[in-house]
């Protein structure tokens, strides 16, 4: 099992990720990363993901949309992640819906594509052709 372990130091020195994000001027976090004994996301960590780190960037993340009367700013209002269908986010599993369902309760809409698809499809692929 040893080959199988992370050496937890790999975190060391990593850079903080800044951003605006949903948030109202930049912002620094410390980086995050997470595995799985297996190595695939499970429903856990995907869990864990979306709620530890998509969450935290977006505060004002909620299903009922807010703006300012004066500017028309959006102050809050739900945030979409579109992800394959993978191992941890299968829709046909109960805790998915369940996780899911929470999750939009809170203002973050799930959206699932085909399982493990992001090869076939890549309809995310043109919003980064600039950069490929």
């Amino acid at each position: 099992e040893d080959k199988f372990s992370v050496d937890p130091s790999i975190g060391i020195g990593l850079p903080e990720v800044e951003g605006v994000f949903g948030l109202y001027e930049k912002t620094y976090f410390a980086p995050y990363f997470a595995v799985c004994r297996k190595g695939l996301m499970d429903t856990s960590l995907w869990s864990q993901f979306n709620e530890t780190v998509i969450l935290n960037c977006y505060p004002q993340c909620d299903k009922t949309i807010v703006r300012c009367p004066l500017t028309n700013k959006l102050l809050q209002g739900p945030v979409v992640i579109k992800t394959d269908a993978g191992p941890g986010r299968l829709a046909k599993e109960a805790t998915s819906w369940e996780f899911r369902e929470r999750m939009h309760d809170r203002g973050l809409i799930i959206m699932l594509d085909l399982p493990n698809g992001t090869s076939v499809t890549q309809d995310m692929d043109q919003g980064y052709t600039d950069f490929k």
